[in-house]
């Protein structure tokens, strides 16, 4: 079944989420109002990493073997992940690195996955 979009454009925002997912994680840290809600952060890394994972998913769908690339993405999105906290950790002072964003970023991969895996399985 052809896309409606197409793969250029499925590339095109998942490069785009990429870019701006970056951008606003190694954005210096201004000063934020305080909201009273926790793990904000938390859930801020969950839903970056969730749509992430789905962007690259959508754009991916048809290049190769699920499994293969399914892998790759999970592993290449953890990776990043990893790099992203450990900039903020060593490269910023207004931004800190934290081991519970980094599992807030795999859980979000896992959603992503899952959500993934259901729509696959409702509309193959």
């Amino acid at each position: 079944m052809q896309r409606l979009l197409g793969d250029k454009i499925a590339l095109g925002l998942a490069l785009l989420g990429q870019i701006i997912a970056t951008l606003a994680m190694l954005w210096p840290n201004p000063e934020l109002p305080d909201v009273d809600l926790p793990f904000l952060d938390k859930w801020a890394h969950f839903v970056v990493f969730s749509i992430l994972y789905l962007l690259w998913a959508w754009a991916l769908e048809s290049k190769g073997p699920r499994v293969k690339w399914t892998l790759q993405l999970v592993f290449a999105l953890l990776i990043y992940g990893i790099i992203i906290e450990s900039i903020q950790h060593y490269w910023y002072v207004s931004r800190k690195g934290d081991l519970m964003d980094v599992l807030a970023n795999a859980t979000g991969i896992l959603i992503g996955f899952l959500a993934h895996q259901l729509k696959s399985k409702v509309y193959p």
